[in-house]
Order: structure tokens, then sequence, then C-alpha cells
């Protein structure tokens, strides 16, 4: 019976200090003009029409239930649209996870360079830029 007590708060601890979280680890990140089922691009781009959706694949490991991430589309020092997303599910589970971040551009949008930046408590900010072309 003692051991049977033991072995439960070992499981009761190790499962808390799983649920702390810890320091997630940020993976692949590509643009794309459209994903798969799993989030993936299909295939990954740099290039974009103005008009266009531009799709942010952002792949997370060591994640936990949660997490916020935090992503901004810019034009210069512009931002043209943030957004905030958390991680749906609990640590350790199928990573790793994917997230998706969407900009609908439009077509009177100035030609450039973009940038997609996504920030991930710990490992700061990651960008990724991409140019808006009015012909293509």
């Amino acid at each position: 019976m003692i051991r049977l007590a033991q072995r439960l708060l070992l499981v009761f601890v190790l499962s808390s200090l799983a649920a702390c979280g810890g320091d997630a680890r940020l993976g692949t990140i590509a643009l794309a003009a459209r994903v798969d089922g799993q989030g993936r691009p299909a295939p990954p781009a740099t290039v974009f029409a103005r008009g266009d959706v531009v799709f942010a694949s952002v792949e997370l490991e060591d994640t936990y239930k949660g997490l916020q991430v935090k992503a901004s589309w810019k034009h210069g020092s512009d931002v043209v649209r943030s957004e905030e997303q958390s991680v749906p599910r609990d640590a350790g589970t199928m990573d790793p996870v994917v997230l998706v971040f969407r900009l609908e551009t439009k077509p009177d949008w100035a030609p450039g360079d973009y940038r997609f930046d996504v920030f991930v408590p710990d490992q700061g900010v990651t960008s990724r830029e991409f140019r808006l072309e009015s012909n293509r």
C-alpha cells in the first residue's frame, strides 16, 4: 500500500511539473499561398500578388497548453495585421504543433517588401520576409 501511494505521489509530481510548461522551441516558419490539412505550406513561397492570401505556418516543439504566440504582419514599420494564438493542447502531446496565421492582402496595397514577425516566449522575435508584386 505504501508503494502504491509513493507511485501515485510520483505521478502527481511529474504531471504537475509537466503542466507548468517549459521553454517552447520554435521550429520551421514558412510562408505560402495555401497550407495543407496539417497547416504545412503547400508549397512555400516568398512572392505574392496584391490581393493574395498569405499564410504563415509556424512549427513549435515542447509546447504547453496556454502558450501564447503573437504575430504581426508589417510593411516597413507599419503593422498591417496582428494576432495572438494559444496552443490548444497539453504539453508533449503530438509534437510538433503547427499554428497557422493568415493575412488577406488587398489589391490596392503598395507593392514591395513585407515582413511576418512571430514572438514565442523565451525565443524572442523571428521574422520572415516576403514581397507583394503588382502583377505576377
